[in-house]
């Protein structure tokens, strides 16, 4: 509106006759034309502006579209493994609670001295023998479902972790010669692979 005011100046500046009715009518009118150029420049503003946010959106779109898959992607992997951790932590601890039974039926037959590393005595009664069978045949399934829950082929360091304390009880029971004696007949139907597990680890201790 300041531009227009300048024009009007100007012009009345220049044509001095005051009467001049085409100057007047011409005058009259530079200060619609300005509004309406100022009209015109507020509407180009604002639609540029309106352009320029739907690229902007667009664009922000195709980025958020673009990484959005991935970003769910890893987010679902990242779950199913802290799930399956879980999981191998409750299986790990219910077959710990199991073992820790055992033991407890062990130190209830104490008179069968399965707690010696040195092993038990030879002169057990009948009945002995058929308790300390029986006792075996539960440690045997016992490590049977610890193998199967727990064990793979190629573990990662948190299952070969859990593995490890079980590999070591395995290898434990399997140093007692009494326990390796009995495991022909303890592994008769026990699953293949496990029974080719713990028939390498008594053999390796045999020798």
């Amino acid at each position: 509106m300041k531009n227009c005011a300048a024009i009007i100046r100007a012009i009345r500046g220049k044509y001095s006759e005051p009467n001049s009715h085409v100057l007047s009518v011409f005058v009259a009118r530079i200060p619609a034309y300005c509004r309406a150029r100022v009209r015109l420049h507020a509407k180009l503003c604002y639609y540029v502006s309106i352009m320029t946010l739907l690229q902007d959106c667009e664009m922000m779109f195709y980025v958020v579209d673009t990484l959005a898959l991935p970003f769910a992607i890893v987010v679902f992997v990242l779950e199913q493994r802290k799930e399956r951790q879980n999981e191998e932590e409750e299986i790990f601890q219910r077959l710990s609670d199991e073992y820790r039974e055992f033991l407890k039926l062990v130190l209830d037959n104490a008179d069968l001295h399965l707690l010696r590393r040195t092993g038990a005595p030879q002169n057990l009664t009948d009945e002995q023998k058929e308790r300390r069978y029986a006792i075996f045949g539960i440690l045997v399934s016992l490590f049977e479902r610890a193998y199967l829950l727990v064990y793979e082929e190629h573990m990662d360091k948190h299952t070969r972790r859990l593995w490890q304390s079980w590999a070591d009880y395995i290898l434990e029971w399997v140093r007692r010669a009494e326990f390796r004696d009995a495991l022909p007949q303890l592994l008769e139907g026990e699953d293949e692979e496990f029974t080719r597990y713990i028939r390498k680890l008594a053999e390796a201790e045999r020798k």
